[in-house]
C-alpha cells in the first residue's frame, strides 16, 4: 500500500507539471509499466483527484486539490 500511495503522489506531481503527458511517458519517468500507470490513474479518477479535459489524444489532465 505504501508504494501505491507514493506512486499516486508522483503521478499527480508529474501530471500537474505535464498535463499532456501519456501513460507511456509517466511509466518511463516512474520506472513502472504503462499498465501500472493506467491502474493508478483509474484509482485517482475514481477518488476524484484527477480528471481529463478533452480527448485521449489531444486532452489534458487536471489535478484536483493538494498533491
Amino acid at each position: 500500500v505504501k508504494s501505491s500511495v507514493n506512486t499516486d503522489k508522483l503521478i499527480l506531481q508529474y501530471l500537474a507539471n505535464n498535463p499532456k503527458a501519456t501513460a507511456a511517458q509517466m511509466a518511463d519517468f516512474l520506472s513502472i509499466t504503462p499498465r501500472a500507470v493506467e491502474k493508478q490513474i483509474a484509482k485517482l479518477k475514481a477518488d476524484g483527484k484527477l480528471w481529463r479535459i478533452g480527448s485521449a489524444r489531444n486532452g489534458e489532465w487536471v489535478v484536483e486539490g493538494d498533491i
